[in-house]
């Protein structure tokens, strides 16, 4: 009897220190999985940014997010694997609805989403821009009533 295979999301923080090892580590990463019989469908890093809040001391740290398709095995593996190294600093794992697509582009999406080709801008008409404007005087007497 075949595993049945869920799709998933795993964000990962890399420690600022630690930021110049990540291909190193998004690869070992990648292995575990792959180890473990997923199937990566999408890997994407973003870069250093700044955290919502402190951890271990940082601001910043590297963002790093991979998309899978695994069982349950998998993904339990992949975060006890991050949480045991010490250049992660956060981990989170979601399962991803049926109805989320993948962020990896497919050939249609990819042949939709082409840039038009650049037009002229249109020129603002002289009447509206200052229709839209209000006056400095009432913007004075709207601070005198208040």
């Amino acid at each position: 009897m075949a595993e049945e295979t869920t799709h998933y999301e795993t964000l990962f923080i890399v420690h600022p220190v630690h930021s110049g090892r990540n291909p190193d580590l998004c690869e070992r990463f990648r292995g575990v999985l792959e180890g473990q019989g997923a199937t990566v469908t999408h890997f994407e890093e973003w870069g250093m940014r700044d955290l919502a809040y402190p951890i271990e001391k940082q601001g910043r740290g590297f963002y790093n997010l991979i998309q899978y398709q695994a069982s349950a095995g998998a993904s339990d593996e992949l975060e006890r694997v991050m949480r045991l190294s010490d250049e992660v600093m956060r981990c989170m794992t979601v399962v991803l609805d049926d109805d989320v697509r993948s962020l990896a582009p497919t050939a249609e999406t990819a042949a939709s989403e082409e840039p038009a080709p650049a037009s002229e801008p249109a020129a603002p008409e002289s009447g509206a821009a200052e229709a839209a404007a209000p006056e400095p005087a009432e913007e004075a007497q709207e601070g005198q009533e208040a």
